[in-house]
């Protein structure tokens, strides 16, 4: 009869079950459930990453809900780069500041700084989901080739404009000097 960490499924307060039954009734609430199931709801709120009382999900949520709902690019990029702070191994906060960055990979001029910087967010998103979880890898991937792809080609039709403000730059920059 060995006794294993679960968590009730109705009104989560933390147990100790006989692993070796099917069923147990909650001594708080009085529920029954299945007992792998509040092994498997203990292991899920164990497994879950809290800071400061706010979890790394809830964070993400209201980075999304910022950025898409309201339009608040200041307000989820904060949120995105607490993420990145507290869950550093956690793409999805790496991945949010790129698409900050670049307006969900709409936006194609970028300066080389700026893009360098999203290119380091992009590749730290990589390195946490390689290994890990190949058909997000392949997504975010496919994502990113897709939107350097498209910078490079705007890049291409434009370089003699880019050239000509370069010129015009270096010599206002050489008159102030």
């Amino acid at each position: 009869m060995p006794l294993v960490a679960a968590k009730c499924t109705q009104c989560g307060s933390n147990l100790q079950v006989d692993s070796s039954k099917e069923a147990t009734i909650c001594p708080y609430c009085g529920t029954p459930f299945i007992t792998e199931k509040a092994i498997n709801n203990y292991k899920v709120e164990i497994g879950s990453v809290v800071v400061e009382g706010v979890s790394v999900e809830t964070k993400l949520n209201n980075a999304e809900t910022f950025f898409k709902l309201h339009g608040d690019t200041d307000k989820a990029r904060e949120l995105f780069e607490e993420v990145c702070d507290t869950a550093p191994a956690d793409w999805r906060g790496w991945w949010g500041l790129a698409r900050i960055a670049t307006e969900e990979f709409g936006l194609y001029t970028l300066g080389e700084k700026k893009l360098q910087l999203v290119e380091k967010n992009v590749e730290r998103a990589f390195n946490c989901v390689r290994g890990v979880d190949p058909d997000t890898l392949r997504s975010l991937e496919t994502q990113w080739n897709d939107y350097m792809s498209k910078v490079k080609e705007w890049r291409g039709e434009n370089q003699a404009t880019i050239d000509t403000l370069k010129a015009e730059r270096e010599q206002l920059q050489s008159q102030l000097d």
